[in-house]
Parts: structure tokens; C-alpha cells; sequence
């Protein structure tokens, strides 16, 4: 998923691996802020490992993740400037810069 939106948005962002632990010691995703991602511990242990082995079997097929991730920038450069700055996912930079220098500041 990286690789194809680095190629999507031409892009070579710097990445940091960030524990769950951390995260969650910092309240991140309390409130859903980072979609699709939850700890691989507690009861969420195993959340996103389940089988699409049915799905596929029943006729699911996949479109390749680079024209999943080009269109659907192309789809949100689209919309009016207003909307694209109102983003409903995802850490605000503020958030996000926090987060790094706390994680940063422990090594």
C-alpha cells in the first residue's frame, strides 16, 4: 500500500514506525482518528487476519492497489478545495508532529 501511494503521488515520505504500545499510551485512536487501524493485542489480536478465501471462491477478483490508490487520488483532487482541507480521517498535523517528537524524545 505504500509502495503504490508513493507511486500514486510521486512522493518520497520520510516513514516512522511507531509501536501500538506508543500509540496507545499517547490515546491515539480513541476516536477513530486512524482508519482501519487497531493493536494486535487484547481483544482486537487477530482483527484483520480473517480469510477472504470464501470471497475469492465466490468470484471476487482485485483491481491492482496502484490504480485503486490513483483514482481515488484523482477523485479527491476533484473535490472542492473547502473538502479537501476538512479531512474526515486521520491525524491532524499537529497530532501527527506531536506524536513524533514524543516518540523521538524516548530514543
Amino acid at each position: 500500500m505504500i509502495d503504490a501511494c508513493r507511486a500514486a503521488t510521486k512522493a518520497d515520505p520520510k516513514l516512522t514506525w511507531i509501536s501500538s504500545e506508543f500509540m496507545l499510551k499517547q490515546g491515539e485512536n480513541g476516536d477513530g482518528q486512524i482508519p482501519i487501524w487497531l493493536p494486535y493485542t487484547g481483544e482486537y489480536k487477530g482483527f484483520h487476519t480473517w480469510s477472504n478465501k470464501r470471497a475469492v471462491a465466490a468470484g471476487l477478483t482485485f483491481r491492482p492497489l496502484l490504480d485503486t490508490t490513483r483514482d481515488t487520488l484523482t477523485w479527491f483532487r476533484s473535490l472542492p478545495a473547502e473538502r479537501q482541507a476538512d479531512m474526515k480521517a486521520g491525524l491532524s498535523p499537529e497530532a501527527e508532529k506531536k506524536i513524533l517528537a514524543a516518540w523521538h524524545a524516548q530514543k
